[in-house]
């Protein structure tokens, strides 16, 4: 497992390359090129904009501009992690049958390269917030803490995904709809109080909400993250599993 790590340290400057050619290759040959960045979560958010509160007018209140924004940014970066990461060994099965390659390289640039995504999507909620006069205060110096835990808790994700595509091809269609599922049952669009008492237990198994509401508190309403939530619960009691899946993907 050293050698592996110490083999994966070494290639760095692919893992780096794998993040630009991603980023490039996402609109290259778009007329609006990288503006896309920017006005693609912008547009899917004015999308759920109006039909929710236009159409439906079911508005969550004066500040629900900024709380759909930031569930619609930070699911558009959990979806297009899981997707992307997951066929990311299967893409480059060509490359990886010529060149002796770490495989989990693969999934770790899929992962960064819609990092850099979520940091345009970023923009648009400040652009929210500015619109809306929401202005966040000192916590959300807890950002980056919100972020990394969240990396954390989707590389545990990514990393098995990947590995089961290279047997199991039809996983990458499963996912599509489980991701779907998930979306609707996680308060990425719909407020938690719309929830009962009863059934709060559903969302407290749901990694989404604790991650959602670590992005509104620090963002909108000025407080601190469940910082036990969001380390202990969701991203350090996946570190076992990250170990035991780069010993699969040193398999592969």
């Amino acid at each position: 497992m050293k050698k592996y790590l110490s083999d994966l340290y070494k290639r760095k400057d692919l893992v780096t390359y794998l993040v630009i050619s991603g980023l490039k290759a996402q609109h290259r040959n778009s007329l609006l090129g990288y503006f896309w960045w920017l006005l693609d979560p912008l547009l899917g958010v004015l999308i759920y904009y109006f039909i929710v509160v236009i159409i439906f007018r079911k508005a969550g209140g004066p500040d629900y501009g900024v709380f759909l924004v930031i569930g619609m940014i930070v699911w558009r970066w959990v979806n297009s992690t899981v997707t992307s990461a997951s066929k990311s060994v299967v893409v480059q099965s060509g490359i990886i049958t010529q060149v002796y390659l770490p495989k989990v390289t693969f999934p770790i640039g899929a992962v960064f390269t819609q990092l850099i995504n979520f940091g345009f999507g970023l923009i648009v909620i400040a652009i929210f917030c500015a619109i809306f006069k929401v202005i966040p205060g000192l916590n959300v110096l807890w950002l980056p803490f919100i972020v990394a835990m969240q990396l954390l808790f989707m590389m545990a994700i990514a990393f098995p995904l990947a590995y089961l595509c290279v047997f199991v091809r039809d996983i990458d269609n499963i996912v599509s709809h489980l991701l779907r599922l998930w979306f609707f049952g996680s308060p990425v669009i719909w407020p938690p109080d719309m929830i009962p008492a009863r059934g709060q237990w559903l969302l407290d198994i749901t990694p989404m909400y604790h991650f959602l509401v670590g992005y509104r508190n620090v963002l909108m309403y000025n407080a601190s993250p469940d910082h036990v939530t969001l380390f202990c619960r969701h991203s350090l009691s996946f570190l076992p599993l990250l170990d035991d899946l780069l010993l699969q993907l040193v398999r592969i």
